[in-house]
Protein backbone atom coordinates (compact mmCIF):
# COMPACT_ATOMS: atom_id res chain seq x y z
CA UNK A 1 0.00 0.00 0.00
CA UNK A 2 1.27 3.43 -0.94
CA UNK A 3 1.47 5.95 1.87
CA UNK A 4 2.11 9.59 1.19
CA UNK A 5 2.49 12.43 3.61
CA UNK A 6 2.37 16.04 2.48
CA UNK A 7 3.13 19.01 4.66
CA UNK A 8 1.73 22.45 3.98
CA UNK A 9 2.80 25.47 5.95
CA UNK A 10 1.49 28.98 6.04
CA UNK A 11 1.79 31.96 8.33
CA UNK A 12 -1.99 32.17 8.35
CA UNK A 13 -4.64 29.51 7.87
CA UNK A 14 -5.44 30.24 4.21
CA UNK A 15 -2.95 28.00 2.40
CA UNK A 16 -2.88 25.19 4.93
CA UNK A 17 -6.64 25.09 5.33
CA UNK A 18 -7.24 25.01 1.58
CA UNK A 19 -4.65 22.26 1.08
CA UNK A 20 -6.08 20.26 3.97
CA UNK A 21 -9.62 20.53 2.66
CA UNK A 22 -8.52 19.40 -0.81
CA UNK A 23 -6.69 16.47 0.76
CA UNK A 24 -9.87 15.51 2.67
CA UNK A 25 -11.87 15.64 -0.57
CA UNK A 26 -9.32 13.27 -2.10
CA UNK A 27 -9.85 10.84 0.77
CA UNK A 28 -6.70 11.56 2.75
CA UNK A 29 -6.37 11.59 6.50
CA UNK A 30 -5.44 15.13 7.48
CA UNK A 31 -3.42 16.12 10.53
CA UNK A 32 -3.16 19.88 11.00
CA UNK A 33 -0.46 21.55 13.05
CA UNK A 34 -1.39 25.03 14.20
CA UNK A 35 -0.84 27.43 17.07
CA UNK A 36 -3.36 27.61 19.86
CA UNK A 37 -6.36 25.63 21.07
CA UNK A 38 -8.83 27.90 19.23
CA UNK A 39 -7.14 27.17 15.89
CA UNK A 40 -7.00 23.45 16.65
CA UNK A 41 -10.74 23.52 17.31
CA UNK A 42 -11.32 25.48 14.08
CA UNK A 43 -9.40 23.10 11.83
CA UNK A 44 -11.00 20.00 13.33
CA UNK A 45 -14.60 21.20 13.83
CA UNK A 46 -15.02 23.71 11.00
CA UNK A 47 -12.63 22.39 8.35
CA UNK A 48 -13.00 18.70 9.11
CA UNK A 49 -9.35 17.82 9.67
CA UNK A 50 -8.99 14.47 11.38
CA UNK A 51 -6.56 15.69 14.04
CA UNK A 52 -5.23 19.05 15.19
CA UNK A 53 -1.95 19.47 17.05
CA UNK A 54 -1.07 22.68 18.88
CA UNK A 55 2.59 23.51 18.28
CA UNK A 56 2.58 25.83 21.29
CA UNK A 57 1.82 22.85 23.51
CA UNK A 58 4.36 20.63 21.73
CA UNK A 59 7.27 23.06 21.44
CA UNK A 60 10.15 20.58 21.50
CA UNK A 61 11.16 17.99 18.94
CA UNK A 62 10.49 15.15 21.37
CA UNK A 63 7.02 16.42 22.31
CA UNK A 64 5.99 17.04 18.67
CA UNK A 65 7.38 13.64 17.64
CA UNK A 66 5.35 11.95 20.40
CA UNK A 67 2.19 13.86 19.41
CA UNK A 68 2.55 12.87 15.76
CA UNK A 69 3.34 9.26 16.66
CA UNK A 70 0.20 9.14 18.82
CA UNK A 71 -2.04 10.04 15.88
CA UNK A 72 -0.33 7.85 13.30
Amino acid sequence: MLYECHRFESRDLDTGSAAGQIAKLLGCRVVGITGGPEKVEYITKELGFDVGIDYHKHNTYESMHAALAAVS
